[in-house]
């Protein structure tokens, strides 16, 4: 269904650069976060459809208001508030579903960003798909290696433990209980 909105809105090949930039930005999101050891899943870019028709509906020109005149902007951002707020709240209700959140947040804020840029220069096609390089490449050198995270760690050394390499997983699971301690 989002899709099908979008491209009321957008062309083919710009609904799937948006759903693409979103799943490639969650991922990296959820990866510089080191919420999981793997993720997989198309989430990330349905939130960046999902936020990029919000942007539309509530700031686009006429016409793309026109075209979406039949989707309500309150019920739409009802939804996806609703959706990221399950998100984190599950967890500290002891409920502990695989949902990464940050690609959600990620797939998000990348749908957002594109069809903000879209919008704010509709003549301009190639802002949205700069500035979408750009947040693509810092979220890409924060998910490099983010040692600051102790999960980041912990699937270190795991990954090190699955490869039979104990000395190093040795290593890496002392700095994980060093670092636990400074953590709050």
């Amino acid at each position: 269904l989002l899709g099908e909105w979008c491209e009321a809105v957008w062309s083919k090949p710009r609904v799937a650069t948006i759903f693409l930039a979103s799943g490639i930005g969650g991922s990296l999101a959820s990866l510089a976060w080191a919420e999981a050891f793997r993720i997989v899943g198309a989430s990330a870019g349905i939130f960046g459809l999902a936020g990029a028709l919000l942007v539309a509906r509530l700031m686009g020109d006429e016409k793309t208001k026109g075209e979406l005149q039949d989707l309500s902007g309150k019920s739409l951002g009802f939804w996806v508030s609703l959706w990221i707020i399950l998100g984190f709240a599950l967890p500290r209700f002891g409920i502990d579903l695989p949902i990464a959140q940050a690609g959600h947040v990620g797939g998000l804020l990348t749908g957002v960003l594109i069809s903000g840029l879209w919008v704010a220069w509709p003549g301009k096609k190639w802002v949205g798909s700069v500035a979408t390089a750009g947040l693509l490449m810092g979220l890409l050198a924060a998910a490099w290696q983010p040692v600051w995270r102790l999960n980041y760690r912990l699937f270190t050394g795991i990954g090190y433990l699955e490869r039979g390499e104990y000395n190093k997983a040795e290593a890496v699971f002392k700095l994980v209980v060093k670092q636990s301690q400074n953590d709050p």
